[in-house]
């Protein structure tokens, strides 16, 4: 989706303490295509990103009738197709959902290599995929490099097609016939996680280098200061493996940052989990729901890494920290100014603390619980049910789609979550809407109008 600054007040305090956390994960269908396997031997070593996806089901949750190898488009899909611009990927999304493409159903694939981006898939009949490419770009399919046909950015190979998301005219042929021809020790297929991608139990599975990952997106010095940071936070940090799932009514995802054996990456700060009762505790709604838990050895730890880099500038942070003990959490109404909210403490809550949270409202101490409040807070997200939402969570949030960047008229609910999974953690997100809108539609429309930055 696209990322626009929209994060003001209480949002952008909420959002940066949750960014902080979540930057260690953001760097975290149950039949097998039978295409899946070869379209990875396709795919180079070298791509910084593949990504697979079960073509057949995410068809038919789209509202494509799929039968073999003929697609039929529905209603909704029609629709979304006449909104789907000229965008990176439009073209792409257009092949695929109307039907009359003469591609194969059974899977494709994204991947990155190099500077260029393409989507590949097996093509079920050849000369109507012919058409339609022609049809759609008014161009013709022409020879070039060792027998690959290519019209504007698409081209085919045999009985398989590519299209380069990253040029809306161009594609490098030379490549494409260097990726249909490559040997098994030249293809992604040697990598340890091509084998969950290939078995495809969700509707999207994939992978990416965390080092390609922030090459698209920041400059040379924040690659460098988050480089650090992830360096420090995990035991040799190297790729994110991540899936999607499409289901009535909700996107679910998952991501987890891997090491270089393609094991999980140990994570080297102490968890804990959410006392989820102290957030159903709370009562009443909000606008957004922020909680996590910090312990005196999470504490610790980070005084003890942010010294052996040199300083003391964790020192005016422990100032406030150091008498917590347990869980803070935090609701936040749509009104300015509006929070109540609950602090764990050892019992001894410091004057530190104490003023740190006065400045956000009024505070009261009860046992070792120091509450805090603010205005009337009042939203869409019921405190007791929402509650859930954290359960075995380290760190959690919980916001109405209002608030979130991009095009959200089929969602209502974000939920992000960092869970403690062995000695790793599990980035979690739900994007939540109701039955009366296809969620996958209105992600495909934002990806195909251009509007994404992905």
């Amino acid at each position: 989706m696209k990322m626009k600054t929209l994060f003001g007040g209480k949002m952008q305090i909420a959002c940066l303490c949750l960014l902080a956390l979540l930057v260690p994960a953001i760097i975290s269908c149950n039949r097998q295509s039978s295409d899946m396997p070869s379209l990875l031997s396709t795919v180079p070593s070298s791509a910084g990103m593949v990504v697979g996806i079960n073509l057949e089901s995410v068809l038919e949750k789209a509202g494509c009738d799929v039968d073999g190898t003929s697609i039929k488009a529905g209603k909704e899909v029609k629709a979304c197709l006449d909104k789907i611009g000229n965008g990176k990927y439009g073209a792409a999304i257009r092949l695929f959902l109307n039907g009359d493409s003469g591609i194969d159903p059974a899977g494709a694939v994204l991947f990155s290599d190099a500077y260029n981006m393409y989507v590949s898939a097996m093509i079920a009949d050849t000369d109507k995929f012919i058409k339609a490419v022609e049809q759609m770009t008014g161009n013709q399919f022409s020879e070039a490099e060792g027998g690959v046909k290519i019209c504007d950015n698409i081209a085919i190979s045999g009985a398989q097609m590519w299209v380069c998301v990253s040029s809306y005219n161009t594609i490098d042929a030379k490549a494409v016939k260097n990726y249909s021809t490559l040997s098994e020790n030249q293809s992604f297929t040697t990598k340890d996680v091509a084998e969950s991608i290939a078995e495809m139990k969700t509707d999207i599975v994939g992978w990416t280098d965390i080092n390609t990952m922030m090459k698209s997106r920041l400059s040379f010095s924040q690659m460098t200061q988050l480089n650090l940071v992830i360096g420090a936070l995990y035991d040799n940090p190297a790729s994110v493996a991540f899936s999607l799932d499409f289901q009535k009514g909700k996107l679910e995802s998952k991501a987890m940052v891997l090491n270089e054996k393609g094991d999980k990456a140990k994570f080297l700060l102490p968890t804990s989990k959410i006392d989820t009762d102290l957030i159903k505790g709370l009562g009443g709604t909000a606008d957004m729901i922020f909680a996590t838990s910090i312990t005196k050895d999470l504490i610790n730890k980070i005084e003890k890494m942010t010294s052996s880099l040199g300083g003391n500038m964790f020192d005016e942070y422990k100032k406030v920290l150091g008498s917590i003990d347990g869980t803070v959490a935090v609701a936040m109404g749509k009104a300015p100014q509006s929070i109540n909210g609950v602090v764990e403490t050892d019992g001894n809550p410091s004057a530190d603390l104490m003023n740190f949270l006065s400045k956000y409202g009024s505070t009261k101490k009860e046992d070792k619980m120091v509450r805090l409040t603010s205005g009337t807070v009042e939203g869409p997200l019921n405190l007791e049910k929402s509650s859930s939402y954290f359960d075995g969570a380290w760190l959690g949030v919980v916001v109405g789609t209002d608030k979130l960047p991009g095009k959200q008229e089929a969602m209502k609910t974000a939920v992000v979550t960092l869970k403690p999974d062995g000695n790793s953690l599990r980035l979690e997100s739900i994007l939540m809407g109701d039955d009366s809108k296809n969620i996958l539609l209105a992600f495909l429309e934002e990806l195909g109008s251009g509007s994404s930055n992905f």
